[in-house]
């Protein structure tokens, strides 16, 4: 079921991102000569306005083919190539817009309805219902052996020598695990509106923080779980909308800062270190968001958006962003890069795209293991 959903919302996510590029398109006056849902070979097509509208038999998505992309048509007033490059910008650019607005808006509506999320100081007013939950729990450690998984709240906990603990703030859990040390505790769960309890071994010495396989691995803590204060943050409409869009462009940041420290190990060690997940991890943590719920799953399809429209924009050929930058070279020396360099530069770009998914598969596959 998650792998279909997966499926299903890169499906959407990519048909709304070639969706900008055609609208942008139309807009502009360049002949779109086809616009498919789904990649060929197609099933059917009508041609309206002079463009074909396609429903293809590969539903992954979909594409977008304008006159001119290719360089063809040069002297065409519909031609993308003969357009000023500020207009060539524009359509390119408007994917990565199309999937950002989306995240905002899903995240804006999700504040708007109210939904579970990290509190802090500035936001506990505008929360209710405020408890510990976990945000991940390490591999082999006591948590994951007791079965507990991302998402979960935790009640409370009953240690046999002291009775029922006090966790009501992250001080006071800390403080609870750490001073019941080499002893079994019950953890009493929230999983959605499900309760249940969770025997989990305080370990006296838990793993240090450590390099593993070239990999930074940090101290795990007595029982091996992340955790978090979350609540119910619900907003008024406009403010949803602010906090939606300080909270995608957080995001946007977050995802850069990623991508950094995922290509810097790569390029170091060869490994992917972190929470870095390809698609095989993606069904995993889709998995994850049904399990806790529809808002849950609405907040995922945000945030991948939002990785999809940060991805983009960077600068690496057979992305957006590469075209992007290849029209900003253009315009500064005002005259194009020859067609032959940047077909080679964006087919280079593509091919290392292509290593480094495998490479990021294979890191999903050895966490599975």
């Amino acid at each position: 079921m998650s792998i279909l959903i997966v499926i299903l919302v890169l499906a959407i996510l990519i048909f709304i991102h070639e969706f900008g590029h055609f609208i942008t398109a139309k807009w502009s006056g360049l002949r779109v000569e086809e616009f498919g849902f789904g990649f060929p070979p197609r099933i059917f097509g009508k041609k309206k306005g002079g463009t074909i509208y396609s429903v293809n038999w590969i539903p992954f998505g979909g594409f977008v083919k304008i006159y001119g992309e290719e360089g063809e048509g040069e002297g065409d007033p519909d031609s993308f190539i003969s357009q000023p490059v500020w207009r060539r910008f524009l359509v390119v650019v408007a994917g990565v817009a199309m999937n950002f607005l989306l995240g905002w808006f899903l995240i804006s509506a999700v504040f708007s309805v109210g939904a579970r999320t990290a509190v802090d100081d500035s936001t506990r007013l505008h929360a209710s219902d405020v408890a510990i939950t976990i945000t991940g729990v390490a591999k082999d450690s006591p948590a994951e052996k007791a079965g507990l998984a991302p998402g979960d709240r935790l009640v409370k906990i009953e240690d046999p020598q002291l009775g029922i603990l006090e966790i009501n703030t992250l001080q006071k859990f800390v403080e609870a695990v750490d001073g019941s040390r080499g002893r079994q505790l019950e953890f009493t769960v929230l999983r959605g509106s499900e309760a249940f309890e969770a025997n989990v071994f305080s370990r006296p010495d838990p793993p240090q923080a450590q390099f593993v396989n070239g990999c930074f691995a940090p101290r795990e803590g007595p029982v091996g779980i992340q955790i978090t204060e979350t609540g119910v943050v619900r907003y008024s409409f406009f403010r949803s909308i602010r906090e939606g869009l300080t909270t995608s462009l957080y995001i946007s940041s977050a995802v850069l800062m990623a991508i950094g420290g995922m290509l810097k190990d790569v390029f170091v060690s060869g490994k992917v270190c972190g929470d870095v997940v390809g698609p095989v991890g993606l069904v995993d943590v889709t998995s994850d968001a049904v399990k806790l719920g529809l808002l849950n799953l609405i907040q995922l399809v945000a945030l991948i958006s939002l990785n999809l429209a940060t991805l983009n924009l960077l600068p690496i050929p057979a992305l957006d962003g590469g075209r992007l930058l290849f029209l900003i070279i253009e315009k500064l020396k005002g005259s194009p890069v020859p067609r032959r360099f940047e077909r080679f530069v964006h087919a280079a770009g593509f091919a290392l795209l292509i290593i480094l998914m495998v490479v990021i598969t294979i890191n999903d596959v050895t966490k599975l293991l």
